[in-house]
């Protein structure tokens, strides 16, 4: 899930129910406090299990409501995904904007090789048929742990392979929140996903939940500023003029990397090479198939930009930049402005040129490509070249959580991290 420029924040101590995690107390998640805050080893958290351990049929529902499957390749039903998410899913605290995730870049996200129909659930309203919930989770492999240096001088334990589910998309009609459909939701696709032998998940969000295994927060960079202060997303300091903010965060027309192209088909492997390279420096990324990497990485317009460079005519593929494309709504048309178009970091990796400048011309393709603002979250190697590009810390945290998996030490840093989750 991404975030917002000015997600909400977390309730203070104070604030919080003693209750507040009494359902992911009942989950296989580290705990706060647990015995194995300091766990020595990666493991799961739960004892083995086997699909014929899992409840056969779905669970129960209050009355009024059904279980409903989802079909992201039907366009009806992936246009009442996405009015049910425009309305109700992520929103900034000042609900000024909200996330519009589009009809193509549903099916994107959604679709991945090997994905389980299955796997994509929804409620509806049993007197009208309107989908009122959804969660979702695809197919990922996962590697997990390794790389961390141990005090002893001892080598660091080899990395985890596993075959998880990214889980994303938790929606439900604001005005059905106290009817508890979110707990029902979570499970209901937990054993969707453990009949079919996969036992552990990833997923993200902006609150804090029975824990998080790593902690990132989101940067921004403004592209068409003038815009950006017309709808509020953004203000000036002060004694700065508009003007002079807008030839502060000025960005060249054309790209400084050597040959940097738009990705085809023939790159696919190159890519898939470079990804597996980048993999290998994280203790929580994704490993991809070629198959995937075709999914996910070749352009699609609107949702996806991947950009590549290459080693000389026919080459090999050396660098590749990519991002996708997010708009939100401008909930109150502020500044005469309906929509505000975001780009988000994909997955890059630069080898031929410093980190720095793939990141400047992905800054400038997307200005290019119509995006007003580009975010970025400070995992991997990005906070060392944030703040020389310009971008902004925001205001709240993108946190990182395994379902069923302990990591060792309970926990790692955002440059550990590897993984982009839409």
């Amino acid at each position: 899930m991404a975030a917002l420029a000015r997600p909400r924040p977390p309730p203070s101590a104070g604030q919080e129910p003693k209750d507040k995690y009494a359902f992911w107390e009942t989950q296989p998640v580290v705990q706060f406090g647990g015995d194995d805050d300091d766990a020595a080893a990666d493991g799961p958290v739960d004892a083995p299990k086997t699909p014929a351990d899992v409840r056969p049929d779905p669970l129960p529902l209050p009355a009024g409501f059904a279980w409903a499957a989802v079909d992201v390749t039907d366009a009806a039903q992936v246009e009442a995904l996405h009015a049910l998410l425009h309305s109700h899913y992520v929103e900034d605290d000042d609900e000024a904007f909200r996330f519009d995730y589009s009809a193509p870049f549903l099916a994107w996200a959604l679709t991945p090789p090997g994905h389980v129909p299955d796997w994509h659930v929804g409620i509806k309203a049993a007197a009208s048929g309107r989908l009122v919930a959804f969660i979702s989770g695809v197919p990922v492999t996962l590697r997990v742990g390794g790389k961390k240096e141990q005090g002893d001088g001892a080598t660091p334990p080899p990395p985890h392979s596993l075959a998880a589910a990214e889980v994303n998309f938790l929606c439900v009609h604001k005005k059905l929140r106290a009817k508890r459909l979110a707990p029902v939701l979570i499970k209901e696709l937990t054993r969707r996903i453990n009949r079919a032998g996969v036992w552990q998940a990833a997923y993200t969000a902006g609150v804090v939940l029975p824990r998080p295994v790593a902690t990132a927060r989101y940067w921004h960079r403004s592209l068409n500023v003038r815009k950006l202060v017309e709808v509020g997303f953004t203000g000036l300091p002060p004694r700065q003029t508009l003007a002079h903010a807008v030839k502060l965060h000025r960005l060249p027309a054309t790209t400084a990397t050597p040959g940097l192209v738009a990705m085809t088909e023939e790159d696919v492997a190159g890519v898939a090479a470079l990804l597996a390279r980048r993999a290998e420096s994280h203790r929580l990324a994704p490993l991809f198939s070629e198959a995937e990497v075709a999914h996910y990485m070749l352009p699609r317009p609107g949702v996806v930009h991947t950009h590549v460079a290459r080693n000389g005519p026919g080459g090999s593929v050396s660098d590749v930049a990519s991002f996708y494309t997010l708009p939100s709504t401008v909930v109150r048309r502020t500044g005469g402005h309906d929509t505000l178009v975001a780009a988000f970091q994909w997955y890059t990796v630069a080898t031929s040129v410093p980190d720095a400048k793939l990141a400047a011309d992905a800054l400038a393709l997307a200005r290019g490509a119509g995006h007003d603002v580009y975010n970025c979250l400070d995992i991997s190697t990005n906070a060392s070249i944030l703040a020389d590009l310009k971008f902004a810390p925001g205001d709240g945290r993108l946190r990182y959580y395994l379902f069923n998996w302990r990591v060792a030490g309970g926990g790692m840093e955002a440059g550990d991290v590897g993984l982009i989750m839409l």
